[in-house]
């Protein structure tokens, strides 16, 4: 699928400097008059019909394999297409000035080739978009044999990798539950994401990059078959002890509806005004899934990962913060901490160059 599409973009533009070209050429022949350059003209329109209805055949290709282009995009190549039957069912309407027409036809299909293409969508521009082998989760992919899979963090999906896989391509994840891949019809653990990953995931997988709740789920892989080195960003390894305090309004409420003075509506109600973003943007069985993962505490896994792990820490990381990496560089076995000077949690999309200087080194 990425053979064809990158086919596809850069036949495009070999397409569109075809039909330019053989366009001006044409209406200069009809201008000129003369019968020797019939031919040259005749042999033009042929190849710039066989370059425009290849283009359009391999976008045909892609749509086949649900990679969505962007409706616009596939207006205009219906246009193309439209345009090219009226051409030939009025051919013979066309043989009084017939170099005049296909250079003014070809020269409009350029015209439309260009719109094409400045209307693409992300997806196509930056990767190909397609289904796992359990049928249900999505991947985006930019080379055949990934070797590199990204993990991204809860709220967000795929599309947070797309400026690092320009430099080292891969595969990128839709969790269940963010991005196109649908949430599981049961709550999920991390552990739970990693079983599921183990069993869709092509074995030439050796480096795992995973983003604070994806790296949550990158340890647990890596546990479950061998990964070689794995990229660990802004991820909360573990629980961040808080001081004791006396026992506060949410605490207080839980035991409220434990022995049954309020009832769980009113439970909910004061969990969504005290609770993260995190948690009042998520619903059923997501609302589930994240606490899970909220009491995931990978401490005693940490001193069993085998692979290279390579910490990548924001300064600024109110979120996750540096002292959690700290304790953990400590508790790895082979892992290297670097932390990023004026950067918070989110460095995989304010500074994705802090990834390559890792992944460069593998």
């Amino acid at each position: 699928i990425y053979m064809i599409n990158n086919f596809h973009g850069v036949w495009a533009i070999i397409s569109i400097w075809t039909a330019g070209i053989s366009g001006v050429v044409l209406i200069a022949i009809y201008i000129s008059r003369s019968a020797k350059y019939e031919k040259i003209g005749t042999y033009l329109i042929n190849l710039s019909i066989s370059t425009i209805l290849i283009q359009t055949a391999g976008g045909l290709i892609l749509y086949s394999q649900k990679i969505d282009p962007g409706s616009f995009h596939l207006f205009y190549g219906v246009v193309v297409l439209f345009t090219l039957t009226f051409l030939y069912v009025y051919r013979s309407e066309m043989n009084k000035n017939y170099y005049l027409y296909w250079g003014l036809a070809l020269l409009f299909l350029m015209g439309l080739e260009i719109r094409a293409i400045m209307t693409l969508g992300r997806i196509l521009d930056y990767m190909a978009f397609h289904l796992l082998s359990d049928k249900s989760t999505f991947a985006y992919s930019n080379v055949d044999t990934p070797n590199i899979c990204y993990l991204h963090g809860w709220g967000r999906d795929s599309q947070d990798f797309k400026g690092i896989m320009d430099v080292f391509p891969g595969m990128a994840i839709d969790l269940p539950g963010f991005g196109k891949t649908k949430p599981s019809s049961v709550s999920l653990s991390p552990l739970d994401y990693a079983i599921q990953l183990n069993n869709i995931l092509p074995n030439e997988i050796t480096t795992i990059v995973g983003h604070s709740f994806g790296g949550r789920v990158a340890v647990h892989l890596s546990l479950l078959r061998n990964i070689q080195n794995l990229v660990l960003v802004a991820v909360p390894l573990i629980k961040i002890k808080k001081p004791n305090k006396s026992i506060n309004k949410l605490t207080l409420f839980k035991k409220l509806y434990k022995y049954g003075l309020i009832s769980k509506s009113n439970l909910e109600s004061v969990k969504n005004k005290m609770g993260s973003a995190d948690y009042r943007n998520s619903n059923g069985v997501m609302r589930e899934t994240l606490v899970k993962a909220v009491n995931d505490d990978l401490h005693e896994k940490l001193g069993l990962i085998q692979s290279n792990v390579f910490l990548i820490w924001g300064e600024n990381d109110t979120e996750v913060p540096v002292s959690v990496a700290n304790e953990a560089n400590l508790l790895i076995n082979n892992s290297q901490l670097t932390i990023i000077p004026n950067e918070g949690h989110n460095i995989v999309r304010s500074n994705p160059n802090s990834l390559s200087e890792v992944l460069k080194t593998l």
